[in-house]
């Protein structure tokens, strides 16, 4: 049991330290290209967007892999906390940083969201995100990480309806998506 724990806990390192260098190169390609403070501006928008604009839990695995790695706390607890903090940034580019992420395809989608209103679309993309970092969790804590997979008929259960409102709210995603032409170019619809 002891070594299942300390294999556990070095893939969970791997993972987060490839995670780290691949946002570290974003950066630093980002501020290279556009400046320190603009480069690392646009990163971090760039960053909160995808955390809260996406069904499927991604750039939050960069806060959520390190907490989950020195404490208990279940991934799809910190992909919450994460897209809250997300959200939150958010609104202050939106408010104080508009020029900047005007310029910027995502940040023009971004705009074209919070001018139609869309906020449901916020709220269907952190509900799946958290609901697939609680997928992903159960996954690798049950099948990959563990000597004896163990699922119960009711965990299972469980599981099963977690898959399927997934599925539904992603469904709901790309409806919002489509529906509303949130990214274009040349006339065709592109999604975030």
């Amino acid at each position: 049991m002891k070594k299942t724990n300390e294999s556990k806990t070095e893939i969970e390192r791997q993972y987060f330290n490839l995670v780290s260098m691949v946002f570290l190169l974003l950066f630093l390609f980002y501020a290279m290209k556009n400046g320190f403070e603009r480069g690392f501006k646009l990163s971090l928008f760039i960053w909160c967007l995808t955390v809260c604009t996406t069904p499927i839990s991604t750039a939050s695995i960069l806060l959520s892999f390190p907490i989950k790695i020195f404490t208990t706390i279940p991934m799809f607890v910190t992909k919450f906390v994460s897209s809250m903090l997300g959200l939150g940034l958010l609104v202050y580019f939106y408010k104080s940083n508009y020029d900047l992420i005007s310029k910027n395809p995502l940040g023009r989608a971004f705009i074209k969201i919070m001018q139609k209103n869309l906020y449901s679309l916020f709220v269907v993309s952190i509900v799946a995100s958290v609901l697939s970092s609680y997928i992903l969790d159960t996954l690798v804590d049950n099948f990959l990480l563990s000597v004896v997979p163990t699922f119960s008929k009711s965990k299972l259960a469980e599981l099963l309806f977690v898959i399927l409102a997934f599925i539904c709210l992603n469904v709901a995603y790309f409806n919002i998506l489509i529906k509303n032409k949130i990214f274009t170019i040349d006339m065709r619809s592109y999604f975030l």
